[in-house]
C-alpha cells in the first residue's frame, strides 16, 4: 500500500487476527493483510513480545494477554467506531 505508515501494518495484522474465527498462521496473516511474509514475521514477532498477540503451540497466532485486557475493559455500551458523545 502506497503511503502506509508502519503503525498501519501493525494494526492490519491485529485486525486480521481479531477478524478470524480460528488462530492464523504467519502465512495466513501475510495473505490477509497483503504484507510481505518477511515483514509479517517481524511485525507478528514484535506484537507477540508486546503481548498484543500470542503464538500457540501449533505455530498459529491469536490475541495476546494485553489485547484481551484492552478488549475486556471496553464498555459494551460504547461503539468500537464513531465519535464519543462528548466529542464535538
Amino acid at each position: 500500500m502506497t503511503g502506509e505508515t508502519r503503525a498501519g501494518r501493525y494494526f492490519r495484522a491485529i485486525d486480521a487476527v481479531l477478524a478470524a474465527d480460528v488462530p492464523l498462521s504467519l502465512k495466513d496473516i501475510a495473505e490477509a493483510t497483503g504484507i510481505p511474509p518477511s515483514s509479517a514475521h517481524r511485525i507478528v514477532g514484535i506484537l507477540c513480545e508486546e503481548g498484543m498477540l500470542r503464538r500457540t503451540p501449533w505455530r498459529t497466532y491469536m490475541e495476546g494477554p494485553l489485547l484481551r485486557r484492552w478488549l475486556a475493559s471496553r464498555p459494551a455500551a460504547l461503539p468500537l467506531t464513531g465519535r464519543h458523545p462528548r466529542v464535538r
